[in-house]
């Protein structure tokens, strides 16, 4: 059991010490606008900047305003929240 315990820590701080270089190589080259999987950034973000590129296409005439509503609609059906 001892054994093991140690195993599972030593497999654990490997893995930290992975992650923290291979972020540090690849976090530079990753789009402001990619949410998936990183740090300080969620699903959250990524449909609050959704739903401002299409109020912002809205209000620059790029889209009609109901279309903009539908599209959030839907953005926040899919995501399983309501609008705000």
């Amino acid at each position: 059991m001892e054994k093991k315990l140690f195993v599972s820590k030593i497999h654990g701080t490997i893995q930290q010490m992975l992650l923290q270089v291979l972020q540090a190589i690849f976090d530079p080259t990753f789009s402001a606008h990619s949410f998936g999987f990183r740090p300080g950034k969620s699903a959250h973000d990524a449909v609050r900047a959704a739903q401002k590129r299409i109020d912002k296409a809205a209000s620059k005439g790029r889209i009609h305003k109901n279309q903009a509503a539908r599209r959030t609609s839907r953005l926040m059906k899919k995501a399983g929240t309501t609008a705000s």
